[in-house]
């Protein structure tokens, strides 16, 4: 009930914005309020031989399940992700696909540049966001499968829409929207640290 309440809480302070663009500070508030809601949802179905960080993996890689009512208080949780994704894809003209895409974009914060529907980032030594950073995220975020995905994908460029495939196509592989919603925090939250 507490996280629920929470999750009430932090859907409406994220609805007062109105139209007003989402400042970095506002982003990682939502970020660590989402982060500590899904993390206490997981844990009380996370079996005692697993890590919390192993046990969302195998969740995203089809290995284990929650129970329905957990899977829906958590895209319950992630309606002020899937709200700024909305934003951040209105903001720089990205296609709003499906709630997955919305949720995905909801990991990239205010301060990432994106020009032209690609993710600006910086050569190795320069200020900013590098691939190899993007990579490590995806990595901690997903696991193995991230990087044959990322590898594999065929991009030339890092487009919003290119990382937004690869990354959610891996994530909701076995749980839908759910998967997204899992794994995006924590590539969020890496991202944001790497930038």
């Amino acid at each position: 009930m507490k996280n629920l309440l929470f999750g009430l809480i932090a859907t409406v302070l994220f609805s007062l914005n109105g139209n007003a663009q989402t400042s970095n500070q506002e982003w990682l508030d939502m970020m660590e309020t989402y982060k500590s809601l899904v993390e206490s949802e997981i844990s009380k179905e996370c079996p005692k031989e697993f890590d919390l960080q192993d046990f969302k993996k195998s969740l995203i890689n089809g290995e284990n399940k929650l129970s329905e009512t957990a899977e829906k208080t958590i895209l319950t949780y992630a309606e002020p992700l899937i709200k700024y994704g909305l934003e951040f894809a209105k903001k720089n003209n990205l296609k709003e696909l499906e709630v997955s895409d919305l949720i995905f974009y909801s990991s990239i914060s205010p301060k990432v540049i994106v020009e032209n529907g690609e993710i600006i980032t910086a050569k190795v030594g320069e200020p900013g966001l590098t691939m190899s950073e993007v990579f490590h995220c995806a990595i901690n975020a997903l696991g193995g499968d991230a990087l044959y995905s990322l590898a594999f994908s065929g991009a030339t460029s890092w487009t919003a829409a290119a990382l937004t495939t690869t990354f959610t196509g891996v994530a909701k592989r076995f749980l839908g929207p759910l998967g997204v919603a899992i794994a995006v925090v924590t590539f969020g939250i890496c991202i944001a640290g790497a930038v």
